[in-house]
């Protein structure tokens, strides 16, 4: 059997690319994120109320690898790879991949003569993404449809020229921007929200309004004075 049929990439390096031989015998399968409801009770209520939330909790992917015709002092390789963040792509989800936050190798035992089992927890971002990119274009107004069921966050970029300020809307949200000078750069993935401008510098300032959060659904898009160009680099999530 193939070493890639049942193989795990993570940081762009293969569990088929190791000078010995590594199979992967257990799936993580599916594990969905939970959403982060509250529910709210007390003593002379029957029931509870829930505060319902868009954002979803971290998702653990768990693998069992086994480790054949290797040398102890060679499994150290391994465990260096199986540290850090990075992109997790999986053989039976081959077009996608999860956001790698943290990876542990929680437990390694003795099989046959040269053979370890290792089991390992990858904790990823709650949503598989497209490795394909998928960039919308807009040179007017136009619309945006969000087709999955989850806010996306897409990566914005602007061209075009204005000295007396600007404006974009996507749906409901409105930003402006005090100048736009050949191109500006929105990042609007969470923990990763800023401006740039055309030569990749921080421009934080030029923005009123908050970063763009497209929802379920079709949106609308409206370009402000001096936008020549709009490109949308979606980001569309799954449960899989």
């Amino acid at each position: 059997m193939s070493l890639h049929y049942n193989g795990l990439i993570f940081k762009g390096k293969s569990t088929a690319d190791f000078p010995f031989e590594i199979f992967v015998i257990e799936n993580d399968g599916i594990n969905k994120g939970k959403r982060k409801d509250k529910i709210f009770t007390s003593d002379d209520m029957s029931g509870g109320i829930v505060r319902t939330s868009t954002a979803y909790e971290l998702v653990e992917k768990s693998y069992k690898l086994l480790i054949h015709d290797v040398k102890l002092n060679q499994i150290n390789e391994l465990l260096v790879w199986l540290e850090g963040s990075g992109k997790l792509i999986a053989s039976d989800n081959p077009g996608r991949y999860y956001e790698v936050l943290t990876v542990s190798a929680v437990r390694a035992r003795l099989g046959e003569v040269d053979e370890y089992e290792i089991d390992v927890v990858f904790t990823c971002n709650p949503f598989s993404y497209s490795i394909a990119s998928d960039i919308k274009t807009y040179t007017s107004n136009g619309v945006i449809n969000n087709e999955t069921n989850v806010i996306m966050y897409p990566k914005i970029t602007l061209y075009g020229n204005s000295t007396s300020g600007t404006s974009l809307t996507i749906s409901n949200q409105v930003v402006r921007l005090k100048q736009l000078s050949e191109k500006l750069v929105i990042e609007c993935k969470q923990g990763e929200q800023n401006v740039y401008d055309k030569n990749g510098n921080l421009l934080n300032s030029v923005m009123l309004g908050a970063f763009f959060e497209i929802k379920p659904g079709v949106s609308g898009i409206v370009l402000g004075n001096g936008i020549t160009k709009l490109e949308i680099e979606c980001r569309w999530g799954a449960f899989i």
